[in-house]
């Protein structure tokens, strides 16, 4: 079990890249050497060069104002006001069904610490969406209910049919027909 001594919280605002890492064995390694999480976060070394040359060169820790606007399940709104460009980091497991919305336009998520969820923001005011979709699970959904409905209608005729071959079988047969 992996417990961390001091774990983040749900979102943080960072403006400095710890390192990168290659592999996950690699990013590991690294972190056990120690570095200060609610400061810096590791990339990719793929992505390190397009989101190096976005945060600048920054010393001082980021300053900024995060208020969560919105939660739900799947859902999450923050709205963040950033002296810099920062990436906004959600501590969610990275997976491509996280989609994210930065003032209303769509953009792209980033790795962050080999698991988690980042988005990169300019500085300013800015409004975040995050949303969860799995698709596979949301076309189960559809097929499970497109299935409910099938039972149901053939319930439903199995029904009707019992009750008209009932009403067949109870009607007077004429003899002078």
């Amino acid at each position: 079990l992996n417990v961390a001594e001091q774990a983040l919280p749900r979102y943080t605002v960072i403006n400095r890249l710890g390192g990168t890492y290659v592999s996950p064995d690699d990013f590991y390694n690294k972190i056990h050497t120690g570095y200060d999480f609610s400061r810096e976060a590791y990339v990719n070394v793929n992505d390190a060069t397009r989101i190096s040359n976005w945060l600048g060169e920054q010393t001082a820790p980021p300053i900024y104002v995060l208020k969560e606007e919105a939660s739900s399940l799947n859902r999450l709104r923050l709205s963040v006001n950033a002296e810099a460009p920062t990436i906004l980091i959600l501590n969610e497991y990275y997976n491509k069904a996280w989609q994210a919305r930065v003032n209303g336009v769509e953009t792209n998520t980033i790795k962050v610490n080999l698991n988690q969820v980042g988005v990169l923001l300019k500085s300013g005011s800015n409004l975040v969406d995050f949303e969860y979709y799995p698709t596979f699970f949301v076309r189960c959904l559809w097929l499970q209910r497109i299935t409910l409905i099938g039972i149901l209608l053939y319930l439903m005729s199995l029904s009707a049919y019992s009750v008209l071959q009932k009403r067949k079988r109870t009607e007077p047969v004429s003899l002078y027909a």
